[in-house]
């Protein structure tokens, strides 16, 4: 680094932390997403290869979408800013704007970064109770209707290689 630098070994070292952690923080939603993506897709496939409508698959479908929409932006035509951030959108701007920074990220940072944290745990403990509740259900439901398969969900160190 520059010695003549404003930003101290130690700001610098701060920053490099709070943006390795929010790396891994967006990594774990990114898994998380990719998880309810993929038995959303077998909820998908199960509604359009029944014809009659199963109140345990709808009830799952309409939980996974809810969660995803708390999750990441899924309205809109797809331009920047064509939808409220939700939660992957204001963690990738916090990134970009800590990692672009060399110095220490300041206490609002902090704040917020601590926010979002809260959102996702919360988002985690809803997945948990969507698991236990209308997943396991759901399983159920595919052990005796063999017309669409579990999702073969990669481990976490498989899917970072994905």
């Amino acid at each position: 680094y520059d010695p003549n630098s404003s930003f101290t070994a130690q700001e610098r070292e701060a920053q490099q932390k709070v943006v390795k952690e929010l790396f891994d923080f967006i990594q774990d939603l990114a898994y998380l997403v990719y998880t309810i993506d993929q038995w959303d897709e077998k909820v998908e496939q199960f509604q359009q290869k029944n014809s009659a409508p199963n109140k345990t698959v709808t009830k799952l479908g309409a939980e996974l979408d809810a969660l995803r929409n708390k999750l990441v932006v899924t309205t809109g035509d797809n331009y920047v800013g064509a939808a409220e951030p939700e939660l992957r959108e204001k963690l990738n701007d916090i990134y970009g704007t800590i990692n672009s920074y060399s110095g220490a990220p300041s206490s609002t940072q902090l704040e917020n970064i601590a926010t979002l944290r809260s959102q996702f745990t919360t988002a985690k403990a809803e997945w948990e109770k969507i698991q236990s509740g209308s997943l396991k259900a759901f399983v159920k439901v595919l052990e005796k209707n063999t017309t669409v398969e579990q999702p073969k969900i990669a481990p976490f160190a498989e899917f970072l290689k994905l």
